[in-house]
């Protein structure tokens, strides 16, 4: 199916939008963010987004763009905020993207996310078999 713009989805260039990896060290599900870069200065902004449980499921978020998915499992809620995350973009940028691409979340769900942060990276110092490895992601190009 070809969008407004003639290109081709993320889907139909075969880029598994709920495919999760896993960190080789330690086997736990990692979220492939997209990575936004500036069309005039270079400037790239890396997109945070965690998981975490939640009463009996879990839920996965991205701060910046203020998505959340929940489910049963990880790679459900991965799965599930990937393919949100992605296609947000790639509709935002199907237009104007001005004023559309970064939405941040209220405080209290950017704190969380700080808090598992520092909380999972003290948890990694003290594990051997852990390694700080990114899946891959796809770049978007804003302010063009």
């Amino acid at each position: 199916m070809a969008t407004t713009t003639g290109r081709e989805s993320l889907a139909e260039k075969g880029f598994g939008l709920r495919e999760v990896s896993h960190c080789p060290g330690c086997g736990a599900p990692m979220i492939a963010s997209p990575v936004l870069k500036c069309g005039d200065c270079d400037e790239i902004v890396y997109l945070r987004s965690f998981y975490y449980k939640r009463g009996e499921g879990y839920a996965a978020e991205c701060i910046d763009l203020d998505l959340m998915s929940l489910g049963a499992t990880p790679e459900e809620v991965i799965g599930s905020l990937q393919e949100a995350m992605f296609g947000y973009l790639e509709v935002a940028f199907e237009g104007n993207p001005k004023g559309l691409v970064m939405r941040r979340s209220p405080l209290s769900h950017r704190l969380h996310y700080h808090w598992h942060v520092l909380i999972r990276r003290l948890k990694h110092l003290f594990e051997a078999n852990h390694q700080d490895v990114a899946p891959s992601s796809r770049t978007f190009t804003f302010c063009e």
